[in-house]
């Protein structure tokens, strides 16, 4: 609570902007005179985990990643959400996917409902990328259920190489 009685009226009035709908997380303006200044996209530390699995007559190995997406307004985080990724390698090349899932790991916002779904994984050019759709209704919740003002969608994604390291993540 201390961070929130720092808040400049200035910084008062972006966080009420965003917590209602009217100013963009997703936005990708860059300019520093937005709206957007105070708000920032903090990516997150990748973590590679390597694993070994024995398969018939031949070894096969799984890497593991994950990268996260927070939404952070002076310092705190309002929202995070992960896409973690486990695909087979063969000779430092990726070969399929094993398994991925989408996570909301955090939702501070009271007036935001954030849901993820999986979109899509596939193996290319010795990497694999996982990718997963991250909705949020704004609105009231209700007794009938939810009373939605605004509903944006955009793609987190994550890509890894043959070694388990992650190469590139970040928004679609």
């Amino acid at each position: 609570m201390t961070k929130f009685d720092a808040f400049t009226p200035f910084q008062r009035d972006q966080l009420g902007s965003f917590l209602i709908g009217e100013t963009d997380p997703f936005s990708k303006s860059n300019s520093a005179d937005s709206a957007l200044s105070e708000f920032e996209i903090t990516n997150g530390q990748s973590v590679s985990t390597p694993a070994t699995r024995v398969a018939t007559l031949l070894t096969t190995t799984t890497k593991s990643i994950s990268a996260w997406q927070a939404y952070v307004f002076a310092g705190i985080t309002i929202s995070k959400t992960s896409v973690r990724e486990t695909y087979y390698v063969s000779a430092n090349n990726a070969t399929a996917i094993a398994t991925y899932s989408c996570v909301v790991d955090a939702n501070y916002d009271p007036l935001a409902a954030i849901t993820t779904a999986k979109d899509g994984a596939w193996i290319s050019g010795g990497n694999a990328t996982a990718e997963c759709l991250v909705t949020v209704r704004r609105g009231v919740p209700t007794p009938l259920g939810q009373i939605t003002w605004s509903t944006k969608d955009e793609i987190q994604f994550v890509t890894g190489n043959g070694y388990g390291g992650v190469i590139a993540h970040g928004w679609r």
